[in-house]
């Protein structure tokens, strides 16, 4: 194969440089230095705390820790007990209700525990105010029924309406406990709920909370881990031996996938021990770009023995020179890409970025240096024989032919896909983690469909000017409390507003109209004085209300909604409350979902316009590699367009986007830019190398990488391909998406660059 040496990359000198004992030292050396990283592994751990995945600097975050240092941990544990048949409200069920709640009181680090039964009820004889638990009023069915109804803090509370779902909530205090107590904690829940089923067959029981959703996700990332990851390597594996039709290739090629994976992570563990689930992502996002280094190095190396009919040898050393530039493209522009996932405000996301950083530059390394050694050492026989990509080139000509067609089809796919992004909703919804097969989101789907009710919102109402006992005060938060119980989308409200406004009327004589705030400061002080005196230990104001009485809490739960759904409620509840206010009363928003709905919302939209930007600097970095402009605005197009077609497409199927799928774009970026990078490489050599015409350098490219491209975007939508059978939504999801991104990609660079570059070749003739 006779050429020019006037490449726009002019890697010879580089080749000539890197002879195989050079390359066998270098690559001695890495794998020398990280096996010394491999001790890091012994003390990496996956974290289970959702802290994690806020910055310091997160606003969110820095108002959820001052709620709990005002009102408690937010953590905690509750039992759903569900009758099979039969209400909750007989005297035999509030006993067995009743013991229920008493043995949640021996969990570790329980603080509170509030259930149906020992909910303290108020009601008064003249001036003397009686607090009693509930399953203490010797009553009747339909005269509990009326008591809970009377209160609306109790109503729809613990028991369902139509009463046979009776929940048991205990809060925990977790401060300085390790993720090992954590687990302990919850296999004691686990425990207790065995000893409940055994003692009443007739009730079904489950778990919900902080700690069962933590415990849940960190046991599914690991099982996931554990069983998908290979399954994916024998997927791929069973690829490769079909396509290259040799062991030898194969095992290079694992052999590069598993160094490059496992060194990643001991690496990265000499920083930071602490790993998160999403780093459960990083595997997949390694493993293909190492696979694909490889088999692009394999398939030029066949390439040149099969067809120019080189010995082994010399088509290891032209492979070499071959694919250098292309690789060494490919993996430095995708590690600058995923780099940008540092501007995420989710250190998650950050160390996201910069593994997968990490094990691109490793895959690179041991691809350039490991693969060339071993096929040296080793060397893989294949017989010559005439090209068998004469259908690619057919294809080839035929877009050509149709490239009018083509593109205006294109063109209207692009438009579609455009549209479908219009209708995308942004949807970080933690209950929809989980697919029906754990118990978890069966639990949750039993609460939802009982109480029809989700999401948990602290409202904390604050002065430092005047009591929370005051007039003024009192009358901000009945206003508010009027504006809440008139909102379609809130199902239940617990208050301090509402204590008050129970013991009014109770020193009332019951009366239905006094059911209101106070009349003067001294009076609703006096009342929250004898309430509080009459309240037994540990069920104590101090979860409503703070000890110098210039802030006290309202609790929201409201029905099922997507992100954007609830900060346009948060947004729309400030706007009423800053109309109301007055003497420097302020209100802070708080909770879980609070912060996740706003981080999800900030980091889709940091993560997409980063890989964005990320892809523009790649192109720019493509075009002054190969020191052509031109090439580097055309590589924007294969760039590009996938992944806005692809998720054109899930707008257009699923309609939603969360944290996982923003994080598609990231992981889909480096076999995007594999497969231009190549192609367009391999254009360049035969214009500029070997003096082909426009025509011929398009069949060129085809014949060179087109069986790569393929074999490869094959290979890893039958590897990814096997995420979407994760009961991980998040998970299978992000398979799907990843499936859909690979092939869009590979259509793309097989139609619209060959296209554009014909009439990039038009134009400059003209």
């Amino acid at each position: 194969m006779t050429e020019k040496r006037t490449n726009n990359i002019n890697t010879d000198s580089v080749v000539d440089f890197c002879s195989i004992s050079r390359l066998q030292k270098i690559a001695l050396i890495l794998f020398v230095l990280c096996c010394l990283s491999l001790s890091g592994l012994a003390s990496v751990y996956l974290s289970n705390d959702f802290r994690v995945y806020f910055s310091e600097q997160n606003p969110q975050l820095d108002a959820f820790d001052q709620f709990e240092e005002q009102f408690g941990s937010h953590d905690s544990i509750a039992l759903l007990a569900e009758l099979k048949h039969g209400s909750w409200l007989t005297r035999n069920n509030l006993d067995k209700l009743e013991h229920y709640t008493q043995e949640l009181w021996q969990l570790n680090t329980v603080t509170r525990v509030n259930s149906l039964t020992n909910y303290q009820y108020t009601y008064a004889e003249q001036d003397t105010l009686y607090t009693r638990a509930l399953s203490e009023l010797d009553a009747q069915p339909e005269a509990l029924r009326d008591a809970i109804a009377s209160d609306p803090q109790l109503n729809d509370s613990y028991l369902s309406p139509d009463e046979t779902l009776a929940v048991v909530h205990a809060s925990l205090d977790l401060d300085g406990q390790s993720g090992k107590d954590i687990k302990q904690l919850h296999q004691q829940a686990l425990d207790l709920m065995q000893s409940f089923t055994e003692q009443s067959p007739d009730i079904n029981f489950h778990l919900v909370g902080s700690i069962v959703s933590n415990v849940t996700l960190e046991n599914a990332v690991k099982n996931d881990l554990l069983t998908l990851v290979p399954i994916s390597y024998l997927v791929i594996t069973l690829g490769l031996l079909l396509f290259f039709r040799s062991v030898k290739a194969t095992v290079f090629t694992l052999v590069i996938t598993t160094l490059s994976i496992l060194f990643t992570f001991s690496l990265f563990s000499l920083f930071k021990q602490e790993f998160t689930p999403v780093a459960g992502f990083v595997p997949s996002v390694v493993l293909t770009l190492a696979v694909a280094d490889c088999v692009h190095y394999l398939t030029s190396y066949r390439y040149l023995m099969r067809v120019d009919g080189l010995s082994a040898a010399k088509a290891n050393r032209e492979a070499f020179r071959i694919n250098l530039a292309p690789i060494s493209i490919t993996s430095i522009t995708t590690a600058v890409g995923v780099l940008f996932l540092n501007v995420s405000d989710s250190p998650p996301y950050q160390d996201l970025g910069n593994m997968v950083a990490i094990g691109v530059t490793l895959a690179w390394v041991f691809t350039i240096c490991l693969l060339p050694v071993a096929l040296h050492y080793w060397p893989i026989q294949f017989k010559q024989q005439k090209s068998s990509s004469s259908l690619l080139t057919l294809f080839s000509h035929k877009v050509i032919q149709h490239r009018k067609l083509i593109t205006l089809t294109l063109i209207s796919v692009i438009l579609v896909a455009g549209w479908g992004i219009s209708r995308l909703t942004i949807s970080e919804n933690w209950s929809k983690y989980f697919s029906d097969r754990f118990e978890l989101a069966r639990a949750v789907n039993l609460l939802k469909n009982k109480f029809d009710r989700l999401h948990r919102y602290e409202l904390v109402m604050d002065s430092e000017q005047v009591s929370v006992n005051s007039p003024d005060y009192l009358s901000v938060l009945d206003q508010l409390l009027n504006h809440l119980e008139n909102q379609q989308t809130i199902k239940h409200i617990q208050s301090y507003g509402y204590t008050l406004k129970r013991l009014n009327q109770n020193m009332h004589a019951d009366q239905a109209d006094y059911f209101k705030m106070p009349d003067s400061q001294p009076l609703a002080a006096q009342y929250l004085l004898l309430y509080e005196l009459s309240l037994p230990e540990g069920l104590g104001v101090d979860q409503w209300v703070i000890d110098d009485r210039s802030a006290s809490r309202t609790s929201i739960l409201l029905q099922p909604m997507d992100s954007e759904q609830l900060i346009e409620f948060e947004q729309s509840l400030m706007q009423f409350f800053n109309s109301i206010t007055k003497d420097g009363i302020t209100l802070k928003l708080s909770g879980m979902d609070h912060i996740f709905a706003h981080i999800a919302h900030r980091n889709i939209v940091q993560m997409i316009l980063g890989s964005v930007i990320a892809l523009l600097v790649i192109s720019a970095l493509i075009g002054v590699v190969l020191k052509s402009f031109k090439y580097g605005a055309i590589s924007l197009l294969p760039n590009l367009i996938p992944g806005f077609i692809a998720y054109g497409l899930w707008g257009l199927t699923a309609g939603y986007i969360d944290l996982a799928l923003s994080v598609v774009i990231c992981m889909s970026l480096g076999i995007i830019v594999d497969d231009s990078v190549h192609f367009l490489t391999k254009y360049a050599r035969a214009r500029h190398q070997l003096n082909k015409s426009t025509q011929q350098s398009i069949d060129y490219a085809f014949h060179i990488v087109g069986k790569a491209l393929i074999t490869t975007t094959v290979i890893l939508v039958a590897g990814f391909a096997t995420l979407m059978a994760s009961p991980l939504t998040p998970t299978s999801s992000t398979g799907a998406l990843l499936c859909l991104t690979l092939l869009v990609a590979l259509i793309i660079d097989f139609t619209l660059l060959p296209i554009a570059l014909k009439k990039l070749d038009e134009r400059s003739k003209s």
